[in-house]
């Protein structure tokens, strides 16, 4: 889908990056954390569902990333 490919492009190209990234756009996709719940509430028919799968490939590549960050990064 187009959410889990928005995602997969923010991460580097491995496999286990690529199973992080489904797993974690599909937790935000179905969980709907503010503000993807409030997109997908405001925004009816196929412009909301794209708004909203954005929304959680932004939310699943950013914490990946900064996950990442965190557990490799710092002292």
């Amino acid at each position: 889908t187009f959410g889990t490919a928005a995602t997969l492009s923010m991460l580097p190209p491995d496999p286990v990056w690529w199973a992080a990234g489904f797993f974690a756009f599909r937790f935000f996709d179905v969980v709907k954390p503010w503000p993807i719940g409030v997109v997908h509430e405001k925004v009816r028919g196929g412009l909301g569902i794209m708004l909203d799968d954005a929304a959680a490939a932004v939310f699943a590549g950013a914490s990946l990333l900064l996950l990442n960050d965190l557990i490799y990064r710092l002292p």
